[in-house]
């Protein structure tokens, strides 16, 4: 959701395969919630939690612009970019789940 900024549940003490934080939401363990946006041209995966706070696509947009956050991958269409978001996070935790 745009505008949207959460606290996105207690930190487990966990990490993911890449080495971010593991927080309990609900009944699952996340880590990144991936959004993806078309910037110039490309469609990128940014994570939406950092900092243990869940942002919404205004935000991280806004702080992807800014450089203050980095996307975890670069596609040519948004079909490749959710494809490679569902890969990644299937692999991110690894056998916590």
């Amino acid at each position: 959701m745009p505008g949207l900024i959460d606290l996105i549940g207690n930190e487990t003490g966990q990490t993911t395969t890449a080495g971010r934080p593991v927080f309990r939401k609900g009944d699952a363990n996340v880590s990144e919630l991936s959004i993806t946006l078309p910037v110039a041209g490309v469609w990128v995966n940014v994570p939406s939690i950092h900092d243990g706070k869940e942002y919404g696509e205004d935000e991280i947009m806004q702080m992807l612009m800014a450089g203050k956050i980095k996307p975890t991958s670069i596609h040519k269409t948004m079909d490749e970019a959710v494809q490679a978001a569902k890969k990644r996070s299937s692999g991110l935790l690894g056998e916590m789940e």
